[in-house]
């Protein structure tokens, strides 16, 4: 094989593999295709001491907010909610945050409510469960719920 042919051969194998490449990195309007970085994963159970059982409709809500300014209103971050049928405490959740949403610099924290079916706040964390911004997973246990109107 002549060194034309050879230089051919390269360049046309090299035109291939550079193709290849560009598929793999390149969007159709030519951007940069990033891996998507992982989602954080928080998980725990919520239960309360007195033994009284939920009826059906009982909706959880949890939230993971930036508690980092005092005296302002916290911004929610992720939220999850669950109309209940039969489940009782514990309870348990999951929420994920969608990668990129948190700052290093911030503190979150998770809190969660349990609503009867008229919508009226029955049950309440009532202190700050934080979290560790830098860890993908984590599992905060059990958070204690108390009553949101005393006579519960």
């Amino acid at each position: 094989m002549s060194n034309f042919s050879k230089l051919i051969l390269s360049a046309a194998a090299l035109g291939v593999l550079s193709a290849c490449n560009a598929a793999n990195t390149e969007g159709t309007d030519g951007a940069e295709i990033t891996a998507p970085a992982e989602a954080m994963r928080i998980t725990g159970e919520v239960a309360y001491r007195e033994r009284i059982a939920l009826t059906p409709g009982h909706v959880i809500h949890v939230t993971l907010s930036d508690v980092s300014r005092a005296d302002a209103k916290a911004p929610v971050m992720a939220e999850t909610r669950r109309t209940l049928t039969t489940e009782q405490v514990p309870l348990g959740f999951e929420l994920a945050v969608p990668s990129g949403t948190l700052q290093s610099n911030h503190r979150y924290a998770v809190r969660v409510t349990l609503h009867d079916a008229l919508g009226n706040l029955a049950w309440t964390t009532d202190s700050v469960h934080q979290i560790d911004n830098t860890a993908l997973e984590q599992d905060l246990g059990v958070m204690r719920l108390v009553s949101a109107s005393g006579t519960q």
